[in-house]
């Protein structure tokens, strides 16, 4: 029998106080026994998403100290779905963008980058579905199609709360999902049966959910809580709900 694969770690976090940056990151080193083949973190500074990418460990700070903003998520990968990364993999910009998560679109909300822990059993009807309703699909894995089936709940019902449970009705599978939207919120969910790990802690300046505790325990959360199975999670930072 092969060994149990952790399969990829998420986070999401709002810091009241300063840049998130520097608490994603600490919280992937936390969580890279989950994923060592790519890491990603976006950050929205209320104005303008920042973004970096790459292949392999999660590098130094420094490499991400760009990223402005008091929002963002974050993922490990190990690949369930779709090819590894390769040697031409690390060669090809589009590549590596098409490989490593979050996932972005521009659009609605003004745009919205997800990551996602977890397998979809329906991926390829999904898939049928989104390019019916002419949705563009270009990395083909899991995670793209959770955010294009978001994305397409959200242009017909203009509210989170109700196109995430649309969202839900549709996945079937295990997933844990974080995103991170232009109008400063945090989205987190965890699918119905909870089969993917996620929990939530907060202190005086930090709100996070991530896939293991020891994610927070490093940003100084000591009271950490599951997400409950089918819950979903709304964090601005003015409030949480």
């Amino acid at each position: 029998m092969n060994s149990l694969k952790e399969c990829c770690g998420v986070v999401g976090a709002v810091n009241k106080s300063g840049d998130i940056v520097n608490n994603v990151w600490l919280a992937l080193l936390a969580l890279q026994h989950r994923g060592q083949e790519s890491n990603g973190i976006f950050t929205f500074d209320g104005d303008t998403f920042h973004q970096k990418k790459e292949l392999g460990l999660v590098s130094p700070l420094e490499n991400f100290s760009r990223l402005a903003g008091k929002i963002g998520i974050g993922h490990v990968r190990y690949s369930t779905v779709g090819r590894p990364a390769d040697m031409d993999t690390s060669k090809d910009l589009v590549a590596i963008d098409n490989f490593a998560q979050p996932f972005f679109v521009d659009f609605p909300k003004k745009g919205m980058a997800l990551c996602h822990n977890g397998n979809l059993v329906n991926i390829v009807g999904l898939s049928k579905m989104l390019l019916s309703n002419g949705i563009f699909l270009s990395a083909r894995c899991d995670s793209e199609v959770i955010l294009k089936t978001l994305v397409h709940e959200l242009m017909q019902t203009r509210d989170v709360e109700t196109s995430v449970r649309n969202c839900m009705a549709k996945l079937e599978g295990a997933y844990s999902v974080t995103a991170v939207t232009g109008e400063g919120e945090v989205i987190a969910f965890r699918d119905p049966n909870g089969f993917r790990p996620l929990c939530f802690g907060e202190n005086e300046n930090l709100c996070m959910v991530g896939s293991e505790s020891v994610a927070l325990n490093v940003n100084g959360i000591d009271k950490v809580a599951d997400v409950k199975p089918g819950e979903m999670m709304l964090i601005t930072e003015d409030r949480i709900w």
